[in-house]
This record gives structure tokens, sequence and C-alpha cells, in this order.
């Protein structure tokens, strides 16, 4: 995945403009409009059904999957009142999580994580804009990171279901913040095995494998960390109106986000770890092969030298110049003088712990 992803305008363009999007792309569109005694699901092809699903004495969830051309999201926003801004942001994917308040309203951006086995970890938008009897979430594709949101609904659960649009939106803050958890769990058995591989010594793949997982845990923490800021102004922003209720709920949803991030900087700061460790065991074996090639060496160096010098053509019937050679035991001796001198300098080295894991004498 790209180190920077964002869908972007024009430079100079008028701000609340939309960047240009695939054209025809699906767009989904499911209403639910909800009180204490009933529910409606509908899934409306204009933008005129969805307003008319308007009511003040109930609750309506608007929910876009997919983002399109941005016509949809465009028109939507505007029937429905939504600052320019907010929805050139919906469009624009590529946010930084954040909240931001409007006179009819308050925007969150979220970003909801997809983690796929032996790929990298991937994101998608999700905005929210809490109305006065309406929130819409628009996701930029088709997730089930919403649904058990849409399970509580129709099941009939009497928190949700009367407690209004801000109860709604905290609830799909913590469904967004809860799905991290799964991807954290998966990130920490992962990070167990690598571990156990580095200090077992297996090193086919090893480093690209850590390097993989410390970029993804660097995904995860640019999702997670201004997430956990956005959450923490809603909780301590008096003037955003949230009832005590939906505040609460918020604070445990931001108490949520500060545990990714606490356990993700934990991860990172394990990954990293590992890397080091697993280059200095690399380094450290690299150094015992060095170590090994150099005792062959010296050994060799001497036995060289000894046979250089009687390999030299020096005149024999001089009686200083080798008479030894003249010796019928000259030449085993020779070898057996060779052996003692290599026998001798393995012995050493051996003691000196340069061979083995001799340790010396207690």
């Amino acid at each position: 995945m790209a180190l920077f992803r964002r869908r972007y305008t024009a430079p100079g363009a008028a701000p609340g403009t939309l960047s240009e999007g695939p054209a025809g792309a699906v767009v989904q569109v499911i209403c639910h409009s909800f009180d204490l005694e009933t529910w409606q699901r509908s899934e409306p092809t204009a933008v005129a059904d969805v307003v008319a699903l308007r009511d003040p004495k109930k609750t309506l969830w608007i929910e876009v999957q997919g983002l399109g051309d941005g016509s949809w999201v465009q028109e939507l926003g505007a029937a429905l009142g939504i600052h320019p801004l907010a929805v050139s942001d919906m469009h624009n994917v590529g946010q930084r999580p954040k909240v931001d308040p409007y006179d009819n309203g308050i925007f969150v951006v979220l970003r909801h994580l997809i983690a796929r086995r032996d790929e990298p970890l991937e994101w998608q938008q999700v905005s929210m804009f809490l109305g006065g009897d309406f929130v819409l979430s628009v996701q930029e594709g088709p997730s089930e990171v919403l649904r058990p949101i849409e399970q509580r609904i129709s099941e009939g659960r009497q928190l949700i279901r009367s407690n209004g649009p801000d109860y709604l939106l905290s609830c799909l803050i913590d469904a967004v913040v809860d799905a991290y958890f799964p991807i954290l769990e998966t990130w920490g058995v992962h990070l167990e095995w690598l571990e156990d591989q580095v200090l077992e010594g297996h090193h086919e793949g090893l480093l690209e494998q850590l390097y993989r997982t410390r970029r993804n845990l660097a995904t995860l923490h640019r999702a997670a960390l201004p997430m956990r800021s956005a959450l923490d102004r809603m909780t301590q922003d008096d003037t955003l109106g949230f009832t005590s209720l939906t505040r609460l709920h918020l604070r445990d949803a931001a108490d949520h986000a500060n545990q990714v991030v606490d356990v993700d900087s934990s991860y990172r700061d394990l990954s990293t770890s590992l890397i080091d460790v697993h280059l200095s065991i690399l380094g450290q074996r690299t150094n015992e092969s060095m170590r090994l090639l150099t005792v062959i060496a010296t050994v060799f160096i001497l036995l060289t030298f000894f046979v250089g010098l009687y390999g030299m053509n020096f005149d024999t019937s001089q009686p200083w110049n080798m008479p030894e050679l003249h010796s019928p035991y000259g030449y085993p001796l020779f070898l057996l003088f060779c052996f003692v001198v290599a026998s001798t300098l393995m012995y050493v080295f051996y003691r000196l712990g340069w061979l083995g894991r001799h340790r010396g004498p207690n």
C-alpha cells in the first residue's frame, strides 16, 4: 500500500470542491428510521426518498457505502444542510481522523483498518455527520464494520433505540474503534511467532517479514493516534452538546482508543527490537565464520612457511645446507613436525574459545 494515499483536488481549487471519482462506481444507501417502538429499513435510490424519511420524533441513520463520482454524497449533503467542507472531506478520502463542529452538526472522520493474510494492512475512511435528527455515515467502500450496530437496532435494543442520534453516533464510533482489537490480537500472535523464529536462529526470509510487520504497525499507528486525539476532544469539549450518557460511552470509546495506541506502541518497539536482535545474530554468525577462517589461515601460514623453506634449492653437499634431507626418516619427521605444529595451534585456539564452546576450567 502507498505510504501516502489521498484523493485531492487540483492545487488552487476552491474550498469544498470534490475531486473526480471513478465514473459508474456503485453507491449503496441503506436507511434505518427507528424509535423505541418501530424500526424501518429501506434502500432508497434517490436523495428525495432519503429526505422523506426524516421525522423529528425518530432517529434516522443514513448509511452510504461507496463514493462513486461524488454526486450522490454532494446531493445528499446539500439536501441535509451539511456544510460543503464536510461534504468534500467525505468524498476526498485520506483525511486525518478528526472531529469538526459545525453550526448544524458535528463531523467525525475515522479510519477502518482491513487486514488480509500475507498482504499489507489497508484502511478505509469512515465519515460521520451528526445532525439534529439523523446520523450520516459514509464509508469509502463496502464493509461490515458497522453491521453490529444495525443488528442491535433490528433486535430492538432499548438503549440504542431510545437515546437519539448522538448516542447512535457514539455506538458507530465505538464499533470502528473496537474493530482494531482483532487486528492487534492477530499481530500479537504473529510477533510472538517471529520472536521464536529469531531466537531459534531461523533466517530464511525473516528480515522481510519483520520489516513488513513493522510497516503494518506504522500504518496502524497513523490511524490510531489522531483517532485518540479526536475522541479525547469529544469527551472534553462541553460545547459539542452531547448528553451525559453519550459522553459516558464516548469516554469508553476513547479509553479503547488509548489501549489501541498503547498496544501498537509496544508492538512497534518489539518489532524494532526483533530486527536489531536478528541483525545482531547475523553479525555474530558472520564473525564466527570469519574467526574460523582466521584460525585455518593462521595454521596454514606456518605450514606454508615450512613447506616453502624446504622447497628451496639449497646445495645439499654442504654440511649446513639441510643435511636432514639425506636422512631416511627426513620426510616422515617433517610431516610429524608439521602435524605437531598444527595440533598445537589448534589446541591453543580451542583453549582461547575460538573453536567450539570451550569455557576453560571452572
